[in-house]
């Protein structure tokens, strides 16, 4: 008997020891009756719905079928001895995420993001998981991400905030003099992408690792951050690949059917690697040169007495990085004639179009305020459903929930609230062109989601307002700003 039939014959055999050993375990442990949900087959579970949920284009849409369909805002379904509990309403997820946090912040395995190296890092002991608090200094990570990034750190970042708006101002000005009314040329979406992702990783890097754009790899880091953005969608969401439920499909050669995740895997994981590593690799180099810069990681190099190894799980992670992106991008996607002008008017009674909107400035500018709120709750960063008793602040829901929420949010809104004002106040957003003027912007067909959501791509028209403000988006802030 050949190899590769034994191996395709034993598959299923370690399939229904591994669950059965599974359920026995489950069985014993268990006291409590779980959600209402699908019925599933034995063994298997309910493998059909993990399947369907993969191809489903909107899975929040679908798992709010499933509540609809069982009449309960928590609703449950196994799939091979794996248990997956999805909460449909605020009500709900408050409950388990917040008010019992302690008991349910706790993630799922996720065995693929593990394979690409996200998320996990490499211990004496084996891979652990970051956040797990006990074994890998989880707890330390967190606690030193809030207390660098909460609302009132944050003040420190805002000048690097408006540098690097200021270099995204310059991006999108004409490069040559045209007729402001009629011959500004259509901005190509991965253009429009391209200056996004320039802005948001020059933010980060520069606020985490001081790095400056002199310095010429920030462009580098930036590219990798685009080739490592699909990993992050597709493995982020439990479930995704089959692995994530069947962990010892990981062991599988990878030339037999079925586990062309392993492909997936091996070609993600390099961009990966280079994207965590790099920066701070070049920020300890830059350490032991003596030439660091003030930064997230000086400050927290030498405050903690700790061994090398944990000094290296102190990486940034990219989270707040596709934060930003999405929040930024969702909202210059927005192109809303009458909207535009009740904010340029607010703005200009502010700035009279003779300088930029800075920080100072938010606390007049409601109207302004308003519309980022508003951008957040139609189409926020997570791909949620609100139900009809969703609160009216989306902050409370857009960036996570508990234990769970993302570190990085006030960062991640202050530098698209900065970008926000300062376009409208030099810029009209317009449609393309070849647009049909009366057609509306479609929640559903319009935005892809995954793990974050964003426009799927589109064309647009970013015209300066008048010559004026198109010298503000050439010249940018002044350095008595930017620190």
């Amino acid at each position: 008997m050949s190899a590769s039939v034994s191996y395709l014959l034993a598959i299923p055999i370690l399939i229904i020891v591994y669950k059965l050993c599974a359920s026995l375990v489950h069985q014993a442990s268990s006291h409590f009756p779980l959600p209402p949900g699908p019925k599933g087959v034995p063994f298997l579970g309910n493998i059909s719905y993990a399947l369907s949920i993969q191809k489903a284009s909107h899975q929040w849409a679908y798992y709010l079928e499933l509540s609809k369909k069982y009449r309960s805002d928590i609703v449950h379904f196994g799939v091979m001895g794996e248990h997956v509990i999805v909460l449909n309403s605020v009500k709900a997820t408050d409950e388990i995420l917040e008010k019992r946090s302690g008991l349910y912040s706790d993630r799922a395995l996720m065995y693929m993001s593990n394979l690409v190296g996200l998320l996990y890092i490499e211990d004496g002991a084996g891979t652990l998981p970051l956040w797990d608090i006990h074994l890998s200094g989880g707890l330390l990570h967190r606690r030193t991400f809030h207390q660098d990034f909460n609302r009132q750190a944050i003040v420190a970042y805002e000048p690097i905030m408006l540098q690097s708006c200021s270099a995204l101002l310059k991006k999108l000005a004409p490069s040559k003099q045209y007729d402001l009314t009629s011959q500004i040329p259509e901005i190509e979406h991965e253009n429009l992408d391209s200056y996004i992702r320039s802005h948001a990783g020059f933010a980060i890097l520069n606020a985490v690792y001081g790095m400056t754009t002199q310095e010429g790899k920030i462009d580098d880091y930036v590219h990798l951050a685009g080739l490592a953005a699909p990993s992050v969608v597709e493995t982020f969401n439990h479930g995704s690949f089959l692995v994530d439920f069947f962990p010892l499909l990981k062991y599988v050669p990878d030339w037999l059917p079925g586990v062309s995740f392993k492909k997936k895997a091996a070609a993600w994981a390099p961009t990966v690697s280079n994207l965590r590593d790099g920066p701070w690799e070049k920020f300890k180099s830059s350490i032991i040169s003596g030439t660091a810069a003030d930064c997230v990681a000086t400050k927290n190099f030498e405050k903690f007495n700790v061994s090398p190894t944990l000094q290296d799980r102190l990486h940034m992670n990219i989270g707040s990085e596709a934060d930003m992106e999405e929040v930024i991008k969702n909202t210059t996607g927005i192109a809303y004639f009458e909207v535009q002008k009740k904010a340029q008017k607010e703005l200009d009674s502010v700035t009279g179009q003779h300088r930029l909107p800075d920080f100072s400035d938010q606390k007049s500018l409601p109207y302004v305020d308003a519309i980022l709120k508003e951008v957040q709750r139609m189409y926020p960063v997570t791909p949620l459903e609100k139900d009809s008793n969703t609160p009216p602040n989306p902050e409370l829901y857009a960036f996570g929930f508990g234990r769970r929420v993302c570190p990085g949010r006030h960062f991640a809104l202050q530098a698209a609230w900065i970008v926000l004002a300062s376009v409208l106040a030099t810029c009209n957003i317009m449609r393309s062109r070849d647009d049909d003027l009366e057609k509306k912007i479609d929640p559903w067909k319009d935005f892809n989601d995954g793990v974050l959501v964003h426009p799927k791509p589109f064309k647009c028209r970013i015209v300066p307002r008048s010559l004026d403000t198109l010298n503000l988006m050439n010249t940018g802030y002044p350095n008595s700003l930017l620190g």
